[in-house]
C-alpha cells in the first residue's frame, strides 16, 4: 500500500469534490470585484495577494487568498485560462479521485507559500503549471490545437515547460532556483519515481525494468472514478485506469485554444486520447 493508499484511507473522507470548480468560480468573482471597485481606485486583487512582509506581520489570510487573484486583466484571456484550468483540474480528480487531486493541489499551494518566501510574493503561477505538468504527464498524446490552427501533443509543451525550468535554474538566482523547485513539491511527490524512469528510458545507456508507457503510468497513479460516465460497464470506481479507458469511461477533449481551449467536454475514445 503507497503512502497515497494510506492518507486516502484515513482522510479521504474530507476531500473536497469539485474544488477547481470553487476556484474558477472564487477567481472570477474576484475579478468582477477587481472591475466594480476599480471605479472607486480600489483593487480587491491587493488585498489578497500575498506579499509575505505584510503576511507575516498579521494579513494571515494571504497565505490563502493569493491563489484567487486573476492572472490577467482582460477578461477574454481570464475566460480561457479559467476554462482550460478547470478542464485540467477535473479530469485530473476524474482520474485520481477527489481526495487525491485534493492533496495533489495542497502540496502545490504549500510550495507556492514556501517559494514566496525566497522571492518576498506569492503567485499561483506555478501552482496552476504544475496541473498542467501533471496532465501532460498522465496523458502525453492528448492534443491542442495552438492558435486554433496547429495541432501539438501535451508532451512537446511540457517539454518546453521543462526546458524553461532548467533555463531558470541554471542561470537565474538563488531565490528563484528555490522558487522553482518549492513550486514542483507537488509534480515530484507525485510523479518523481516514475519521472526519473522515463528519463532514463528516453537516454541511451540507461535501462529501467519499470513499465513508464501511459497505461502503466495511469495504473500506477489513477484512482479512477466515474461518476459522471453514462456508460453502464463503468462502475463507481474501477481499480485500473486502463481497463477505464478501454471501457470509455475517462472523459476528455480536444482541445481548440489561443494556448488555452475553445471546445471542450467531448468524449473521445482511448485512441484519440492517447
Amino acid at each position: 500500500m503507497s503512502w497515497l493508499d494510506k492518507l486516502e484511507r484515513k482522510f479521504g473522507r474530507w476531500g473536497i469534490p469539485n474544488l477547481m470548480l470553487y476556484i474558477v468560480i472564487t477567481i472570477a468573482a474576484v475579478f468582477i470585484g477587481d472591475v466594480i471597485f476599480s471605479v472607486r481606485g480600489v483593487s480587491l486583487s491587493s488585498y489578497l495577494a500575498l506579499f509575505t512582509q505584510t503576511a507575516v506581520h498579521g494579513q494571515f489570510w494571504r497565505f490563502i487568498t493569493f491563489i484567487f487573484v486573476p492572472p490577467t486583466t482582460s477578461i477574454i484571456s481570464l475566460f480561457f485560462f479559467l476554462y482550460f484550468y478547470y478542464f485540467l483540474g477535473s479530469t485530473l480528480e476524474n482520474v485520481w479521485g477527489t481526495f487525491r487531486f485534493n492533496l495533489y493541489y495542497l502540496f502545490g499551494w504549500i510550495g507556492a507559500i514556501i517559494a514566496a518566501f525566497f522571492t518576498g510574493y506569492g503567485t499561483s503561477t506555478y501552482l496552476n503549471l504544475s496541473l498542467f505538468l501533471a496532465f501532460a504527464f498522465l496523458f502525453p498524446d492528448h492534443e491542442i490545437l495552438l492558435f486554433f490552427f496547429f495541432p501539438i501533443k501535451m508532451k512537446y509543451l511540457a517539454y518546453v515547460d521543462w526546458i524553461l525550468f532548467g533555463i531558470q535554474l541554471i542561470f537565474g538566482d538563488w531565490s528563484t532556483r528555490a522558487a522553482i523547485i518549492a513550486s514542483l513539491i507537488n509534480f515530484f511527490l507525485f510523479f518523481g519515481g516514475d519521472f526519473i524512469r522515463f528519463l532514463k528510458e528516453d537516454f541511451p545507456g540507461f535501462s529501467t525494468d519499470t513499465d513508464v508507457s501511459v497505461p502503466a503510468r495511469l495504473n500506477r497513479f489513477a484512482n479512477v472514478r466515474t461518476g459522471h460516465s453514462q456508460n453502464p460497464n463503468c462502475t463507481e470506481r474501477i481499480g485500473s485506469a486502463s481497463a477505464a479507458l478501454t471501457q470509455g469511461c475517462i472523459y476528455s477533449s480536444k482541445i481548440s485554444s489561443l494556448g488555452f481551449p475553445l471546445r471542450i467536454l467531448r468524449r473521445v475514445t482511448p485512441v484519440a486520447l492517447l
